[in-house]
C-alpha cells in the first residue's frame, strides 16, 4: 500500500510540473514528405513519435502537416511493402523534410528478420512485416518464438492455442490476462459462459471429445490470421496505462493499410495448408486507400478423422482516408473483419460407430472505426475516437450415445425440498447444445499533450476513458433434462439462458505522464513515465463486491540513457519498473449456475411399474460469489542494455506476484435429510412418504465456487545479445533466452473426504489443512540464430539452434497432510490440534493422510537440443519462395525422473514450403 501510494504522490507532482511553465510553448510547422526511390508518393504510410505518444498518417499526396515545439524527436516511417525507417527531426523553425523508403528486399542490409526494440523501452518487442514474411506463422504463437524465453513448438492447430508469458508451464489464469490489442481495440471473449457437467472449468469428465472446450482462458491464437497483420509489438513487462484489464501483458497488432500489389501466399507442411490473397487499392485522392484481405487455414493431424481437424477462413477490409474539415486534418479508419470455422461436422471412429453428432459453428464479426487528428490547442495536441463492436456466434450441437449403468436416478425439481423421481435408462441416445452470442462493444477517447518545460526538461501528457460492454445473447446450454448428457453427477442440468445474464459493463479512466530530462554534461538523459488508471465495473448485483467499485492501478517506469561519444554508437540505459495490473471476471466466474443435487430417499420396487415410486431429496446451492475480486497482478522489473556499435546486449529480470487468480474451488457443504426406511404398514398399490419410517441421515456435498484462490509467483532472468555481422560470411547472431522458475499455489485450504462407513454411517467429518499442495517449475534455454543474407543472389537462410538445458518440477513440502480443523454435519467448523484430540476421538484418524506417498523430489531433465533450418529465395521482383525443415537435428537425452524411471523425449522432424507472389500488374 505504501508503495502505492508514493507511486501516486510522485505521479502527481510530474503531471503537474508544467505549472512552473506558466506561458504557451512556441510551435512551428512541420512538412514530412513520404516518398519511394523513384520519387513517387507513398500514401497512408505511418509516422509513429516514441516520445510525444501518438501515430500520424500521410495523405494520399504522402505528405504529413503537424506544429512541434523547438526539440529534437525520433520517429520511425512505417508502410507496407517497405523497409521501415527510423529518423530524427530536429525542430526550431518552419521545415520540410523528405524521407525515402526501400521497398522491402533481401538485398539491402536494412532487410530485418528479427524483433526490433526501441532504445528507450527494450522491453517492448516489434515484429516488422519482413520478420513475419520470413518466419511464415500460422498463428501468433508462432511469431512470438523470436522473443527472449520462448520455446519452438511444432503447430498445433486441433486444439485451444493461448499465450503463457514469462513462466514454466502455463495456467489459465496466465493465459487469461494476455490482452490482444488490434488497432487500438482490446479484444477478449470475457462475455463467452459455459455451465453444464461436463464441460464447466472444474468438471471432472471423461469425456475426451469435451475437452476440446475451453473457457476462462483468454482468446484462442488460431482465430487470429497473422496474414492481415502489418507489424506486432509485444509488451511482457509493465504495460501503459492507457492499457488495462489484463494482468500477464499485451500483444498489439496493426493491420495491413495502404497501398500494394496484388500478393498471394500458398504454405504446405504436414500439418497445415494456408492461402492467403490480399491486395491494396488507391481509391484516388477524395476516397482514400482500401486494403483488401482473406486467407483459408486448415489443419488435420490425424488423416483418419476428422474429430481434430481444424479448418478456419478469415478476411479484412481495412479503409483509411485523410480529409480536412473546419482547418485541420482528420484521418478516418474503418476496419471489417470476419471470421468463420469450415469443416463443422466432425467424427472419429466411435462417433460414428455410434451414430453421434459432434457439430460446432464459429462466425465472429468484428467492426472498428478511428477518427484522429492533431489541434495544437493548450491542453489538447491531438485526440482519437474509437468506436467497435464485435458479434460472436459460437455454437456447439451434439448428440451422443450414453451408457449410464442403470440404477442413476434423476429429477427435473426445481425447488428443494422431496420430489418423485425416475430412474435413467442403462443406454439412450440423447443431445445438447452450447450456443453463445456475445456483443462486445468498446468505445475510448484518447488525448494528449507535449510540453517544453526548458531547454532541458520536456514533458507529454496522455489521458482517457473508455467504455466495455458485453451482452450474451446465446441460449447458453440447451439439453433435454430427462436425458441429461453427462449423468456420472446430475449437477448443471437445469440451466438458464445466457440472454437472461446481465451486461458486463467496465469502464475506464488513464492518465500517464512522461517527463524527458537531458543532462548535457553527462551526454545523458532520464525518462520517468508515471501513470494512474481506474477501473470501475456496473451493472452488478448490488451485493457484489465489485459493483461500482473503482480499482487504481499505479505504473511507474524510469530509465537513464548514457551515450559516451558524439557518433552515439555507444550507450548504456538502465531501466526500473513498477506496476499494478487488474483482469477483471469473466460472466462466467460471475454468474455460474445454481446446482441442484438430488439425493435418493426412498427406493421402492414393484412388480407393477405404476406402483413402483422414487423419491429424491432436491437440495439447490447458490454457487455465486458476491465477494468475487479482480485478479491483481504486481510487477517489478529491472534491467540493462548496452550497445556498441552493432553489438547490442539487454538483460531484464522480473519479479511478479499474482495472488487473487480465479478457479473453480471445490468446497464442501452437508446436507441432511430424512431417508424412508423400513414401512410401518403392509402397502398396497403405490405407497406414499407416510407408510414408512424415517432416519435422518447427513452427506456432504462438493460445490464449485468461483473463488480469487488461484496465486502464482513468476520470477526470471531474460537476455539478449546481438552479435556484430561475420561480413566474409554475410552472418548475423543473435542470441536470447530465458530462466523462468514458476510457483503455482492455492491461497484457500485443502478438503478432504473420505469416502468411508463409520458406525453403519457416512463419516461425519471433511478434514481442512491449512496449506493446499503447491508445484513449483523451472526452465533455462537458449535460441542461437545464424541469419546468413546474400544479396548479389537474393538469398537469405537461417540455422536456429535451441538448447533447453534443463526443466524441473517439485511439489512444495509444505502440504499439509494433518487437519487443524474440521468441518461436522452441523456446518460447524472445529479448530483442532490433531495429535492432542485423535487419542479421544479415534474417527479423526481417517483425516490423516502422512500415509500417501507423495514425492516431493525435484524432477529435472538433462539437455535437449534442437536444429531447425529455413531459407528465402526472392525471385526478381514478383515473390519468393521459401522453406523449412524442423527437427532437422535432435538430441534428446535420457534421464531418469524423480521416480528413478528412465525418460526420453521424441520428436521427429518435418518441413513445409512457402510461396508468396506479388503481382503488381493487377
Amino acid at each position: 500500500m505504501r508503495k502505492k501510494y508514493f507511486i501516486v504522490i510522485l505521479f502527481l507532482i510530474s503531471c503537474f510540473c508544467f505549472a512552473f511553465n506558466n506561458s504557451k510553448n512556441t510551435t512551428y510547422s512541420v512538412v514530412i514528405e513520404v516518398l519511394d526511390f523513384q520519387g513517387e508518393p507513398i500514401s497512408y504510410a505511418t509516422l509513429e513519435f516514441f516520445d510525444l505518444n501518438f501515430e500520424l498518417t500521410t495523405n494520399a499526396q504522402g505528405l504529413v502537416y503537424l506544429k512541434l515545439p523547438k526539440g529534437s524527436y525520433k520517429y520511425t516511417v512505417k508502410a507496407l511493402g517497405f523497409l521501415p525507417l527510423e529518423q530524427t527531426l530536429d525542430v526550431s523553425s518552419f521545415s520540410k523534410t523528405k524521407v525515402y523508403l526501400n521497398r522491402e528486399s533481401i538485398e539491402l542490409e536494412e532487410f530485418i528478420i528479427m524483433a526490433k526494440y526501441n532504445s528507450k523501452a527494450k522491453d517492448k518487442a516489434v515484429i516488422n512485416q519482413t520478420a513475419l514474411s520470413y518466419i511464415q506463422p500460422t498463428s501468433l504463437v508462432d511469431a512470438l518464438i523470436l522473443l527472449p524465453g520462448s520455446l519452438h513448438q511444432q503447430s498445433s492447430l486441433n486444439q485451444f492455442s493461448g499465450v503463457n508469458f514469462r513462466s514454466s508451464g502455463g495456467d489459465q489464469n496466465n493465459a487469461l490476462g494476455v490482452s490482444i490489442i488490434s488497432n487500438g481495440v482490446s479484444m477478449h471473449n470475457d462475455g463467452s459462459r459455459n455451465q453444464l457437467y461436463g464441460l464447466t472449468q472444474g468438471s471432472r469428465t471423461s469425456f475426451a471429445k469435451e475437452r476440446n472446450l475451453v473457457f476462462n482462458s483468454g482468446l484462442d491464437m488460431r482465430m487470429i490470421s497473422t496474414d492481415h497483420i502489418e507489424s506486432i509489438s509485444v509488451v511482457r513487462g509493465i504495460s501503459s496505462a492507457k492499457v488495462g484489464n489484463l494482468s500477464s501483458g499485451q500483444i498489439n497488432l496493426k493491420a495491413k493499410q495502404g497501398v500494394s500489389p496484388l500478393q498471394i501466399r500458398a504454405k504446405v507442411d504436414p500439418n497445415v495448408q494456408l492461402a492467403y490473397l490480399g491486395k491494396g487499392i488507391d481509391l484516388g485522392s477524395n476516397y482514400g486507400v482500401l486494403h483488401l484481405g482473406m486467407d483459408v487455414l486448415s489443419s488435420k493431424p490425424d488423416v483418419r478423422e476428422t474429430l481434430t481437424k481444424f479448418t478456419r477462413v478469415t478476411s479484412q477490409i481495412n479503409h483509411n482516408l485523410g480529409l480536412d474539415f473546419l482547418g485541420n486534418y482528420i484521418e478516418l479508419n474503418t476496419k471489417l473483419n470476419y471470421t468463420q470455422t469450415l469443416d463443422n461436422h466432425k467424427s472419429d471412429q466411435s462417433t460414428e460407430y455410434n451414430e453421434e453428432l459432434y457439430k460446432v459453428k464459429y462466425h465472429k464479426l468484428d467492426f472498428t472505426w478511428k477518427a484522429s487528428t492533431l489541434l495544437d490547442k493548450k491542453w489538447i495536441d491531438d485526440i482519437e475516437l474509437i468506436a467497435h463492436f464485435d458479434y460472436t456466434k459460437d455454437v456447439l450441437d451434439r448428440s451422443l450415445l450414453v451408457y449410464s449403468d442403470g440404477g442413476i436416478n434423476m429429477s427435473n425439481a426445481t425447488q428443494p425440498g422431496v420430489h418423485e423421481a425416475f430412474f435413467l435408462p442403462s443406454k439412450y441416445k440423447t443431445s445438447y447444445q452450447m450456443d453463445n452470442a456475445p456483443l462486445n462493444v468498446f468505445l475510448q477517447f484518447n488525448a494528449g499533450k507535449f510540453w517544453n518545460l526548458s531547454d532541458k526538461i520536456t514533458q507529454n501528457i496522455i489521458y482517457g476513458i473508455e467504455y466495455n460492454s458485453v451482452k450474451n445473447h446465446g441460449k447458453g446450454a440447451v439439453i433435454d433434462p430427462n436425458l441429461p448428457p453427462f449423468p456420472s453427477d446430475n449437477s448443471f442440468i437445469r440451466p438458464r439462458k445466457n440472454s437472461s445474464i446481465p451486461s458486463l459493463i467496465h469502464s475506464a479512466y488513464y492518465i500517464e505522464s512522461n517527463i524527458g530530462i537531458n543532462i548535457d554534461k553527462l551526454d545523458s538523459k532520464i525518462d520517468l513515465t508515471t501513470g494512474l488508471r481506474g477501473v470501475q465495473m456496473f451493472n452488478l448485483p448490488s451485493s457484489y463486491f465489485l459493483n461500482n467499485k473503482v480499482l487504481v492501478e499505479p505504473r511507474l517506469q524510469m530509465n537513464f540513457t548514457t551515450n559516451y561519444n558524439s557518433q552515439q554508437d555507444i550507450y548504456t540505459n538502465f531501466r526500473i519498473g513498477y506496476g499494478q495490473q487488474n483482469k477483471l471476471p469473466t460472466l462466467d466466474y460471475l454468474y455460474p449456475d445454481r446446482i441442484y443435487r438430488d439425493i435418493e430417499v426412498l427406493n421402492w420396487y414393484d412388480n407393477l411399474p405404476e406402483n413402483r415410486l422414487l423419491l429424491t431429496h432436491t437440495f439447490i446451492h447458490d454457487v455465486e460469489n458476491p465477494n468475487l475480486r479482480a485478479s491483481r497482478a504486481k510487477k517489478f522489473e529491472f534491467g540493462m542494455d548496452f550497445s556498441y556499435k552493432d553489438f547490442e546486449f539487454s538483460l531484464t529480470s522480473f519479479y511478479e506476484k499474482y495472488d487473487r487468480g480465479f478457479e473453480y474451488h471445490y468446497q464442501y457443504s452437508p446436507v441432511n435429510y430424512n431417508k424412508l426406511t423400513t414401512a410401518n404398514k403392509p402397502i398396497v398399490g403405490k405407497p406414499s412418504i407416510g407408510d414408512f419410517d424415517m432416519d435422518t441421515q447427513h452427506n456432504f456435498i462438493m460445490l464449485p465456487r468461483a473463488l480469487n484462490s488461484s496465486e502464482l509467483h513468476k520470477k526470471g532472468l531474460e537476455y539478449r545479445i546481438v552479435l556484430p555481422e561475420i561480413k566474409f560470411l554475410s552472418t548475423s547472431i543473435e542470441i536470447n533466452g530465458a530462466y523462468y522458475k514458476t510457483k503455482y499455489g492455492s491461497n484457500q485450504p485443502k478438503m478432504y473426504y473420505p469416502k468411508t462407513i463409520t458406525n453403519n454411517e457416512l463419516y461425519p467429518y471433511v478434514g481442512i489443512y491449512d496449506n493446499a499442495p503447491e508445484i513449483t517449475l523451472s526452465r533455462l534455454n537458449t535460441n542461437v540464430w545464424f541469419n546468413t543474407r546474400i544479396p548479389r543472389l537474393k538469398l537469405v537462410f537461417t540455422t536456429f539452434i535451441q538448447a533447453l538445458w534443463y526443466t524441473s518440477s517439485q511439489l512444495s513440502s509444505n502440504e499439509s497432510f494433518v487437519p487443524s480443523a474440521y468441518l461436522d454435519k452441523t456446518n460447524t467448523i472445529h479448530k483442532i490440534d490433531y495429535d492432542k484430540v485423535k487419542i479421544d476421538n479415534p474417527d479423526l484418524i481417517s483425516l490423516d493422510l502422512r500415509n500417501e506417498k507423495t514425492n516431493f523430489s525435484k524432477d529435472t531433465t538433462r539437455p535437449d537440443f534442437m536444429v531447425n533450418f529455413k531459407g528465402s529465395k526472392e525471385i526478381k521482383n514478383f515473390g519468393s519462395i521459401s522453406f523449412f525443415v524442423n527437427n532437422i537435428l535432435n538430441l534428446n537425452s535420457k534421464y531418469k525422473n524423480n521416480y528413478n524411471v528412465n525418460q526420453r523425449k521424441w520428436s521427429s522432424a518435418y518441413f513445409g514450403v512457402e510461396v508468396t507472389l506479388k503481382l503488381d500488374v493487377l
